[in-house]
């Protein structure tokens, strides 16, 4: 006799254990089997139930797709119903006989193509086989390429869909937990059991099956507007529709769903609601949804409340997983929870994992982890060695290839290699020069699938021509290349394995049976690959393997022995495979991907990556979808993520913390939180009076000085110390000096000569003259080729000769928009320029050179009477007939950059002028040859002390004073108006910089005389004022 289902309702899944511990009590002898929506709730309801029960025996735990054969009518000889891989092979195969042109236009010669349509009708064949029964029914007439695949596999041939399987009575005890939606039609089934019980998340214990979306709200509003229904009907029904706490309506469509389907029929509801104790804020819209109520007054919350908070991380996930660290281990130490109390979800938990493993690994601070719901494939060495040995054979055999699979561990431990055998083995294959193909014949053959006939094809780089490279190695000795000290039995042996790869791969390329493709995997495998027991990756890997090789030898039988390409295989086997790492840590917090069923009770819950971009995502329609308006519900993304968001905030107990990064990685750009989350906060602002944000930004960077302002412990020693480093006292550089002293002048004596090229280093950048010039010092600064970078070293050579054939030889790319873009900037700026020479009366630029011992360029020489001749040697480039023209910003920084050329100019061609090609200005020159003794002499100073006048500095030095210098030195100290130079950042982090009160009282009645005729061109208003008055 069928007894009625029983339907039991919590807002908390452990209470639904202690309902379900309950009703297993009631039939202690009869096997039951659960149902379940996956693995994870799979595993803990078992611990959950065990610890309840001492014991959990007679449970058989299964998942939706597990429980076909036992909910419908599957008949193992004449009907199927197919699993993914053989839904996978039907299809290919269909797609590959269609006729249909519009599906051959399409696909074309591509196997990409192919494979891509396969997987995705997969998807939507599975959804036709629970939501579309009208499609699957005989009389249908098939009017598209995809109807007549579906009429073909489904309708006439032995294949069939849930849809359409006979419904058979259940007997047995069954129940169904944790799982939030199912189609009409299973539940129907479901309803045929002989004892059905259902435990179901609720998060209201009132009425709410009837609440609206605002979206649906809109709609029926419109519906009825259309209707002709009046304005105050319409109001009015509005106001009904808006009943009920609004994160109820907004979140809940999905469980509304549900439950309708459930109060259709007569059940037996029975209710576990346990009293929300406590004040908190978590507390208070837990109970505001829990209770239907919708309080219009602002509630105060106590001081301190932390239940619920929000961290906006900046622009890096590890920034995120580093404060999600800190967090973890405030609540432990300082709230006294557990590691097994605290969850962690994710939308994407393959984004977070490795960095959850970097992060919580440290040792300073670790935190015990377990990770569910991880792609296993990444993580074991044996499955990542099966996919390099298929990807190889299906390949180039490109020579990185075959070094990655020899550098794999399971790979190596097989052969018994050390590491030093692996260095071995890519020498050899560098010195061999190999880059892809087996043989120059292999290499014709793939070059032709790609470029199509040739008569031309170059046949160097393969393996074959590298194995006779490293014989004639082994036999001759070769001058011109660097000689190897090869082993020939250690050769003979690579030789060997290299042979026996090829013959073994080769039989990829045939097509064959599934169970042969599932031999073939098991003895490559076998017979190249090492499983390493201790590593539990390792050991779900080859469990991983196993399951998937017997799923291939199961199809085999129900698809007739039909043959497939082996690249049909490689593309199931690369489906990801969900598994665990650290499963065995109990007493660990438990990290999952915010799917169905992960959201289970925890003390303290963390919600990360919740950005508006990354959840819930949204539901990009397809075209290939027969289901679209035909008006049944079926949940999308977005349903899913409500409802996953609101069962998180009920499974938190304590606290509820969500974090996600506000800033985008790429440009920087603010990131706006997920909107459910906006939703949530939205709601706390308006019910709530909040005495502190929640809502909390972290710096950048873990050791930026304002994460150790706040009165709250610091657990990573790492992050400590290099916040000492970077602001506590630093330790000074023994070999710099104090700036707050000029030195004195010490002149040498006799004939000395001086490159004016260390004379332009000196004004560019004094620090960086000291280091290299003095303690030779050599900073690496890569510099980054920019487009503004790229453009004036066009247009300074397009000054000296023809912009065409300058654009002709240039190395620059001038192609796709970017390259159209330089190319109309560079000839603008060259007309302008040119424009500006022939203005100033200037036909070209060139450059000056002063050479040692040569009677037509020699050196320039200065002298201090009978003491000392200074010889300058070198070359000044941009020097017109009368005077030099610089580029760079016509003020008293830019001129300083280049003011000992502009000097040396100006005495050479005995022209007092000098002229800014950026502001078209000409000015006139002082005491040429005073200036540059000046200038040596300072150059002879800063060869004992770094000299303070770096160009950006050189405004405060020269003209406004200790106030305005200060500025600019704490700027570049705390990151704002950086100089980014890597130089100034190098001695900042090394040395303590003197006051700028104190280098401008030692260095600027010094400098200011020394480069008298530099200020001299850059007049103050008060000078220019005076000038005129005198005229």
């Amino acid at each position: 006799m069928q007894a009625a289902p029983s339907l039991f309702l919590s807002h908390r899944l452990d209470a639904l254990v202690d309902l379900f511990v309950e009703q297993l009590a009631n039939a202690p002898l009869q096997s039951q089997i659960v149902l379940v929506p996956n693995g994870l709730i799979k595993q803990w309801l078992f611990i959950e139930v065990a610890k309840r029960r001492t014991i959990a025996m007679g449970l058989k735990l299964l998942t939706i797709r597990e429980a076909i054969p036992l909910l419908f009518g599957e008949r193992e000889t004449t009907a199927f119903s197919p699993n993914f891989l053989e839904m996978f092979c039907l299809l290919y195969t269909e797609l590959t006989n269609s006729k249909d042109p519009d599906l051959l236009s399409y696909l074309g010669t591509s196997q990409k193509r192919l494979y891509d349509l396969a997987e995705q009708l997969s998807s939507l064949f599975f959804l036709y086989g629970q939501f579309g029964k009208d499609l699957l029914s005989p009389g249908r007439e098939a009017k598209t390429w995809q109807e007549s695949i579906l009429e073909t596999l489904f309708i006439k041939g032995k294949w069939r869909l849930p849809a359409q399987l006979e419904s058979k009575p259940s007997s047995g005890q069954f129940h169904c937990f944790g799982i939030d939606f199912l189609s009409p039609l299973f539940w129907q089934q479901l309803f045929r059991c002989s004892s059905l019980s259902v435990y179901l998340f609720s998060p209201c214990q009132e009425f709410w099956e009837d609440l609206q979306t605002d979206r649906d709200r809109k709609r029926i509003n419109r519906y009825w507007k259309k209707r002709g229904a009046s304005s105050s009907r319409i109001e009015e029904l509005d106001a009904y529709l808006r009943e009920g706490p609004p994160l109820l309506l907004n979140w809940g469509k999905l469980g509304r769903a549900t439950l309708k389907v459930f109060y259709e029929k007569d059940l037996q509801i029975e209710e576990g609601y346990p009293d929300l104790k406590g004040s908190t804020l978590l507390k208070m819209v837990q109970g505001d949804l829990l209770y239907f109520q919708t309080q219009k007054e602002i509630r105060r919350l106590p001081d301190g409340d932390e239940s619920i908070r929000v961290s906006m991380t900046g622009s890096s996930r590890l920034r995120e997983v580093e404060v999600l660290r800190d967090s973890i281990l405030i609540l432990v130490h300082e709230r006294k929870a557990s590691f097994s109390e605290i969850s962690i979800l994710a939308p994407d938990i393959e984004l977070y994992a490795p960095l959850i493993e970097f992060v919580f690994s440290d040792p300073k601070c670790s935190i015990p982890y377990r990770i569910f719901g991880l792609d296993i494939g990444p993580q074991s060495s044996y499955l990542q060695g099966i996919s390099r040995l298929v990807n190889l054979g299906l390949g180039r055999w490109d020579s990185e290839d075959v070094l990655a699979l020899f550098e794999n561990s399971s790979f190596s431990r097989k052969q018994k290699w050390t590491g030093d055998d692996f260095e071995r083995f890519r020498e050899w294959v560098e010195k061999a020069r190999v880059r892809w193909g087996i043989d120059p014949l292999h290499r014709r053959k793939v070059l032709e699938e790609i470029f199509g006939d040739k008569d031309s094809l170059i046949d160097e780089g393969s393996w074959e021509q590298g194995i006779d490279r490293l014989l004639n190695f082994l036999v001759f000795l070769f001058e011109e290349d660097s000689p190897l000290q090869i082993n020939s039995t250690e050769l003979e042996q690579f030789i060997a394995l290299f042979q026996g790869l090829q013959n073994d791969l080769k039989e990829m390329q045939t097509p064959r049976a599934l169970s042969e493709w599932a031999l073939f995997l098991e003895t490559i495998a076998a017979k190249y690959l090492s499983v390493d027991l201790s590593d539990e990756a390792d050991q779900a890997g080859i469990q991983s393997f196993r399951q998937f090789l017997q799923e291939l030898r199961r199809a085999d039988s129900r698809l007739e022995q039909k043959s497939f390409p082996f690249a049909l295989i490689q593309r199931l086997f690369l489906r990801p495979c969900a598994n665990q790492i650290h499963a065995s840590h109990l007493h660990a917090v438990r990290v999952a991907p915010l799917d169905e069923g992960a959201a289970l009770p925890a003390r303290a819950v963390f919600l990360i990556g919740m950005d508006e971009e990354s959840f819930p995502k949204g539901d990009a329609p397809s075209s290939l979808d027969l289901l679209r308006g035909n008006g049944e519900f079926i949940p999308g993304n977005l349903e899913k993520g409500r409802y996953l968001f609101l069962q998180a905030l009920f499974a938190a107990q304590e606290f509820f913390w969500v974090s996600y990064g506000h800033l985008s990685a790429d440009e920087g750009k603010a990131v706006g939180p997920s909107l459910v989350l906006q939703e949530l906060l939205s709601y706390i602002k308006s019910s709530f009076s909040l005495r502190e944000d929640i809502v909390k930004s972290y710096p950048s960077l873990s050791f930026d000085v304002r994460c150790f302002r706040e009165k709250k412990p610091c657990y990573s020693k790492g992050d400590w110390d290099a916040a000492k480093a970077l602001y506590g006292p630093k330790r000074k550089l023994s070999f710099w000096p104090d700036l707050s002293a000029c030195p004195p002048l010490e002149l040498p004596e006799g004939e000395i000569t001086v490159s004016i090229s260390d004379l332009t280093l000196l004004s560019r950048h004094p620090w960086k003259f000291y280091l290299q010039k003095v303690h030779s010092i050599y900073l690496d600064a890569e510099v980054e080729d920019l487009f503004f970078l790229q453009k004036a070293r066009l247009v300074r050579a397009a000054l000296k000769g023809s912009l065409e054939k300058v654009l002709l030889d240039s190395k620059e790319t001038f192609r796709g928009v970017f390259g159209d873009a330089l190319r109309l900037e560079v000839e603008k700026s060259a007309s302008e320029w040119s424009a500006r020479l022939h203005e100033w009366g200037i036909k070209e630029l060139r450059s000056l050179s002063f050479l040692e011992n040569c009677l037509e360029s020699p050196p320039l020489e200065i002298v201090w009477e009978d003491r000392l001749k200074v010889r300058l040697v070198g070359e000044v480039k941009n020097v017109g007939d009368k005077g030099l023209v610089f580029l760079n910003e016509d003020n008293i920084g830019g001129a300083l950059k280049v003011w000992p050329e502009i000097l040396i100019a100006g005495l050479a061609r005995k022209s007092p002028l000098v002229f800014s090609m950026k502001s078209g200005k000409s000015r006139i020159l002082e005491n040429l040859e005073e200036s540059l003794r000046a200038y040596l002499e300072y150059y002879f100073r800063c060869l004992k002390t770094p000299s303070p006048l770096l160009p950006d500095w050189a405004d405060s030095f020269l003209r406004k004073g200790a106030e305005d210098l200060e500025k600019k030195i704490q700027g570049a100290l705390s990151g704002r108006n950086r100089l980014e130079d890597p130089v100034v950042d190098w001695v900042l982090a090394r040395s303590e910089l003197s006051s700028a009160e104190k280098m401008i009282d030692a260095w600027a009645p010094y400098l200011k005389g020394a480069f008298g005729s530099l200020l001299s061109l850059y007049p103050t208003r008060a000078a220019k004022g005076e000038a005129h008055a005198a005229v």
